[in-house]
């Protein structure tokens, strides 16, 4: 892979390496296929996050186009939905009982990937990736206006 001379395109190609590849490797281990946004819902149910309107909101999805994927992980026998014990109107989603396999097949191939990663750039260099990419980056950014105010404002810091 070229690297790119722009350091966010860079970034957006080492996430793609990141989504396609585990991907690709479940689904050569006759897993049946996840999508992308799938996948991104498995991540945050693995992270804690049960309901479908907070998912909705964090991966900038409509609630239709979240109950459309969330039927879909049903149909797969992957997530389930339940009623949520704390608001009675509300609903959680929670991992199949099949999804334990996936799932620990996922983290290996996580884990697995990481070693690759690692063993390319070296240790420190994956720790400070890390570090970095952990770090807040501060609410989403919605305008060009707001964009040149947050850097004029870091420029009277500096």
């Amino acid at each position: 892979m070229t690297p790119h001379p722009h350091r966010l395109a860079a970034l957006l190609t080492a996430e793609d390496w990141l989504e396609t590849s585990p991907l690709s490797i479940l689904e050569s281990q006759e897993f049946k296929p996840v999508n992308k946004s799938q996948a991104t819902v498995l991540l945050y149910l693995s992270l804690g996050e049960s309901r479908p309107s907070t998912i909705a909101q964090k991966m900038n999805l409509s609630r239709q186009a979240i109950s459309h994927i969330i039927k879909e992980m049903v149909a797969a026998d992957l997530i389930v939905v339940k009623r949520d014990e704390t608001d009675g109107r509300s609903k959680v989603l929670a991992f199949s009982p099949k999804a334990d396999v996936i799932r620990q097949t996922s983290k290996n191939t996580l884990n697995d990937l990481e070693t690759l990663l690692t063993r390319g750039i070296g240790s420190i260099t994956v720790a400070e990736l890390k570090r970095a990419l952990a770090a807040d980056g501060g609410d989403y950014v919605k305008t060009r206006e707001e964009l040149d105010a947050l850097l004029a404002r870091e420029m009277t810091r500096t």
